[in-house]
């Protein structure tokens, strides 16, 4: 079997493909173009296809509210749905504007709704029919329309938005709804530069105090920046130097008692955790890791060619430990995303007595379970026909060491990207959420010119420590299996616990976060921490 890479190797960056030309006028026969694009294996060929579409031209606005209608799996998904909202936003003449207005109030279809909000939203218009969509009856289109309340940028419409946001957050429980609440609290955020928490009273209260002179960028005062810092409301950066040559960046945010040390999935930066972790910042102080990238690694790591470096996995574990230390923390629960699963059993195999909790949200048991997924996901992809899918699970399995090279080679940018957001897309229940967009546009990790792999491991080589542990993964994941699993509950004994939530794939703690964040906190209840010796 070929060792599998955690990132499609590109052996050549081409210029990039230039994704959609300067929206031009319909002409006879561009129906007959749609048609045959939207139709196409190559989402990137589609996105253009949805983009050129001319939104003033009423048949025009008519296909572009069909596309976000749309949810034929094997057409549609986000980026494409995004190619849509675009075109809607440079759609001005002949009443379009007005009809996509009436699209957000009076259209049947939530998926419509949302897609037409997040336009006004890029057209940075229409503040007085976003602030109603706060209230829309679809949760996807209330987090829309503070998502598009966001990005307002003149100081009238600005202020406008800032009132009926913070009604909204104190409109009921958080935890109903965590991920309208996750964009409310963010939209505002944002938009305001204060740190005022999830109490709505607070920013109620900031709010009528500061409405009348308060300016976009202006800074915060400091103490009350201070505070926020001091409260856990701000994320606080940090750089630290190791013993080991890694430098260790991370960020801590949160209130409570429990330190627990986050590591996101390798192929993304870390943002795609911190929104939606604050769910449990009331219950841990969450010290939230960037994994360093593959030129720290250099000199440090086993080499495997010019084009893979191994992950040095003992090495990050050491580093984490320093990192305990010197914040005078006897113990750590750690919190792993996938593939960083390895960094959780090794730094548990390593330093037993220093490890509280873990938590695994997905994860494989080793690099033959990972290989066996990879393979389960190329034949996913042939059965739904989905050529984007195959390639992305072949681009993943290398077959000569030496070189890089893999199953199926990507020919260039435009193709390395499209396998990227296949990935992506692969990680979620409901590829078609506008959401994804955002949430990819921050977390996308470039290539670094080298391809990084974990060691080959088995969990089964790992100490049998009796440590606490939750396994998190979403019954509609292809990305984790069931059975490896379990084989990892079994490795580790009676104080571990599979938990598989039902509306997830791969990130339940998004997709079903208040869900997540109470299983979460019950799991530390059960288990209460313990500082031990420093």
């Amino acid at each position: 079997m070929p060792r599998t890479s955690l990132r499609p190797a590109v052996l050549s960056l081409a210029a990039a493909l230039a994704v959609v030309a300067a929206a031009h006028a319909l002409q006879g026969g561009w129906k007959e173009d749609f048609d045959r694009d939207i139709n196409s294996p190559d989402s990137t060929v589609r996105y253009q296809a949805v983009r050129r579409v001319d939104g003033n031209d009423p048949k025009g606005l008519e296909v572009l509210l069909k596309v976000l209608a749309n949810t034929d799996p094997r057409v549609m998904d986000w980026y494409v749905r995004r190619g849509a909202i675009e075109a809607l936003q440079n759609a001005y003449e002949g009443g379009a504007l007005e009809e996509i207005v009436a699209a957000v109030t009076k259209d049947k279809n939530p998926l419509v709704r949302e897609g037409c909000v997040a336009a006004l939203g890029a057209k940075r218009t229409r503040v007085d029919v976003l602030a109603e969509a706060l209230e829309d009856k679809a949760d996807l289109v209330r987090r829309a329309a503070a998502r598009a309340l966001m990005g307002m940028k003149d100081l009238p419409e600005i202020k406008a938005a800032i009132g009926p946001l913070i009604q909204r957050m104190g409109r009921e429980d958080p935890y109903k709804d965590f991920r309208e609440f996750v964009a409310v609290k963010t939209a505002l955020e944002a938009i305001t530069g204060e740190f005022l928490g999830p109490d709505p009273e607070a920013w109620k209260s900031w709010w009528t105090y500061a409405e009348e002179t308060w300016a976009p960028g202006a800074a915060p005062d400091p103490e009350r920046a201070k505070k926020a810092e001091e409260e856990g409301n701000k994320a606080e950066d940090h750089k630290e130097a190791t013993s080991t040559g890694l430098e260790l960046e991370f960020s801590t945010r949160g209130k409570g008692d429990i330190p627990l040390l986050v590591i996101h999935d390798t192929r993304y930066h870390d943002h795609y955790f911190q929104p939606y972790l604050q769910s449990i910042e009331d219950t841990c102080k969450v010290f939230y890791i960037k994994m360093p990238e593959a030129k720290q690694f250099e000199g440090k790591a086993k080499a495997l060619s010019e084009a893979v470096i191994e992950i040095p996995v003992d090495l990050l574990c050491d580093a984490f430990e320093e990192l305990r230390a010197r914040f005078d923390l006897s113990r750590f629960a750690i919190l792993t995303h996938y593939d960083s699963c390895l960094i959780a059993f090794r730094y548990a195999t390593r330093h037993p007595e220093k490890v509280s909790h873990v938590i695994l949200v997905g994860g494989v048991s080793g690099q033959g379970a990972y290989g066996n997924i990879v393979g389960n996901i190329e034949r996913e992809g042939q059965k739904r026909k989905d050529l984007e899918m195959e390639h992305m699970a072949q681009s993943l399995q290398i077959t000569d060491m030496a070189t890089g090279k893999t199953q199926y080679e990507v020919t260039g940018e435009a193709e390395f990207n499209a396998l990227q957001r296949k990935f992506w897309s692969t990680r979620f229940a409901n590829p078609f959420d506008t959401h994804l967009y955002d949430l990819y546009q921050q977390c996308e990790r470039p290539h670094e010119g080298k391809t990084t792999i974990f060691p080959d491991f088995d969990v089964m080589r790992e100490k049998k420590v009796p440590v606490p542990m939750l396994i998190c993964s979403g019954k509609q994941s292809l990305w984790s299996s069931e059975k490896d699993l379990l084989r990892i509950k079994a490795h580790y004994g009676e104080r571990a616990n599979l938990v598989v939530f039902p509306r997830s794939a791969e990130m339940p703690f998004i997709e079903e976060t208040a869900d997540w964040a109470e299983l979460v906190k019950k799991f530390f209840k059960k288990f209460p921490y313990r500082t031990g010796k420093k």
